[in-house]
């Protein structure tokens, strides 16, 4: 925040903040900034619910002042409101200093050796941009040391006994742990059903990359994840020495990469990106462009040209070639057209009704379903993507319609009439108003 005094009294000029800023009872306002708009953590899933992007531009509407969206990676929503002439689009051709955007090599590693998931085209890569004392970043979107351990003799897998989801192994805990729940276990030294000693660790997280390169490059390495940074000292404490070059190699999840200047980082190895290229997740495509581009703006932000390297198995994957043949923007546009094509969000409106309950049973979902209108479609009761979570049973259904207004409408009299079904007192729901995804 900056202060200005008049009076004796202390004045807020400008506030900077999260999502909560956006709430803030500020009596002058005059401009509002949202930074990264494309931002899934801008909506809030627990407790008050809501999305601090889209508050913001109702919250500028009603005050009748600018509001500005910046992003490398624009959301799909915001792009049809450009194509509607609702928003201002206004391009940032060349990089804030010049420099000119980094390169990419997308590597097929069918044929290749894994070194704890990194490739010895990788691994030269790397040696090379240490040789001239230049930083390199990893980025794998996932913590721990091994997202799976199996039975090789009956191909017993350990899962959380209260969520869908298989447990990861942390090589410093030396515990397996459920990324959903945080329920953690002690490791098996046999098979709980065949009781077989061949039991292994399967994958490459974080954990498991950072042990491995400090044994095979003996350089100054940091980790940055939730497990490793849990508090905003730990984390302007990392950014201080990679600043400062005291890091050789930044390994991390999307800690990372949102909005770091790192200015003598010139190389990113993004591994494992094939696990987002298969999402069930109606913006699988939408979010694993945005979270390429994004990787890949921490290279090369000063003097020398950065250079970025994909590790796949599907090195001719249409969003491989699309997003790397056009620019971003017109990647999206071609995505967006698609989306328009199939009458998916953002040309309708949708939003998920999720329920979550001890009991299994969707009897609620029923009732529900018997009310929508004939002109509101619907979808359901499906389980969720990921059923049960932290020993409930989720279930959602999908209401779909062209007009937003319908749409709430409709979820507003549902509301009011829910209040004296028997369900209720058994099953948590909400409405999920633009959902950001179906899990």
């Amino acid at each position: 925040m900056m202060f200005g005094k008049k009076r004796g009294m202390v004045r807020i000029k400008i506030v900077i903040g999260t999502r909560s800023a956006v709430l803030c009872p500020l009596h002058n306002l005059g401009l509002m900034i949202i930074d990264e708009e494309h931002d899934q953590s801008y909506k809030q899933h627990e407790g008050f619910r809501f999305s601090a992007r889209d508050v913001s531009i109702k919250r500028a509407q009603v005050e009748n002042i600018p509001i500005i969206l910046g992003t490398a990676t624009p959301s799909l929503q915001t792009l049809k409101l450009v194509k509607d002439k609702k928003y201002k689009q206004i391009n940032m051709l060349k990089r804030a200093n010049g420099s000119e955007p980094p390169g990419f090599i997308v590597l097929d590693i069918n044929d290749s050796k894994l070194e704890s998931g990194i490739a010895k085209e990788s691994l030269d890569a790397i040696e090379m941009t240490l040789s001239q004392n230049k930083q390199v970043l990893i980025f794998i979107n996932r913590r721990g040391f091994s997202p799976l351990y199996e039975c090789n003799s009956c191909r017993w897998v350990a899962e959380c006994k209260s969520c869908d989801a298989r447990l990861v192994f942390h090589h410093g805990l030396d515990r397996l742990i459920c990324h959903r729940c945080e329920s953690a276990f002690g490791v098996p030294k046999t098979c709980p059903e065949c009781s077989s000693s061949n039991l292994s660790l399967q994958g490459s997280g974080t954990e498991r990359i950072e042990l491995f390169l400090e044994k095979y490059f003996k350089s100054k390495i940091m980790r940055i994840d939730s497990d490793t940074i849990n508090n905003i000292s730990k984390l302007n404490s990392f950014l201080e020495k990679a600043k400062n070059g005291d890091i050789d190699i930044l390994i991390g999840t999307q800690m990372l990469v949102k909005g770091h200047d790192f200015p003598n980082l010139t190389l990113v190895g993004i591994i494992d990106i094939d696990s987002g290229l298969y999402s069930l997740d109606f913006r699988g495509i939408e979010k694993i462009a945005q979270m390429i581009i994004q990787v890949a703006g921490r290279s090369g932000r000063h003097s020398t040209q950065g250079k970025v390297i994909i590790q796949t198995r599907k090195p001719n994957h249409p969003i491989m070639t699309k997003l790397l043949k056009f620019n971003n923007l017109n990647f999206a546009l071609k995505n967006l057209k698609q989306k328009k094509e199939l009458h998916h969000p953002p040309y309708t409106a949708v939003s998920l009704l999720r329920t979550s309950s001890p009991d299994s049973g969707d009897g609620m979902f029923v009732e529900f379903s018997q009310s929508i209108e004939s002109d509101i479609s619907a979808i359901g009761p499906i389980p969720s993507i990921i059923t049960k979570s932290r020993g409930n049973f989720r279930h959602h259904l999908i209401i779909q319609t062209t007009s937003k207004t319908l749409l709430n409408k409709f979820a507003q009299d549902i509301i009011s009439s829910v209040s004296s079904w028997k369900e209720t007192k058994k099953v948590k729901w909400y409405f999920d108003i633009d959902p950001i995804d179906y899990s």
